[in-house]
């Protein structure tokens, strides 16, 4: 895929996301479902956090800032990565 197609269906993604969130109330955007899940505000932080972070590791690779580590990662983390489950939270 080109980086052109890959703009155009971001831009179109976040379009798209606008839209819906511009038709929530503001209880709305931060019930979580009743069936479980995760509610439109947790959903919309966590799509900002990754990608500040991966925009963050992206400017170090550039800038050769970056630290690099031969630390694997831990058993658990590699079981919910293979396994596709979220971690839960601990609050």
């Amino acid at each position: 895929m080109s980086i052109n197609v890959q703009y155009k269906s971001i831009i179109k993604a976040i379009s798209e996301y606008e839209n819906l969130l511009s038709s929530l109330s503001e209880d709305e955007f931060m019930q979580s479902p009743p069936n479980g899940g995760w509610s439109f505000s947790e959903t919309y932080s966590h799509i900002f956090q990754t990608n500040l972070g991966s925009l963050i590791a992206a400017e170090k690779c550039i800038l050769r800032t970056g630290v690099h580590s031969r630390q694997s990662h831990s058993l658990a983390g590699r079981d919910d990565f293979v396994l596709r489950k979220v971690p839960s939270r601990k609050d």
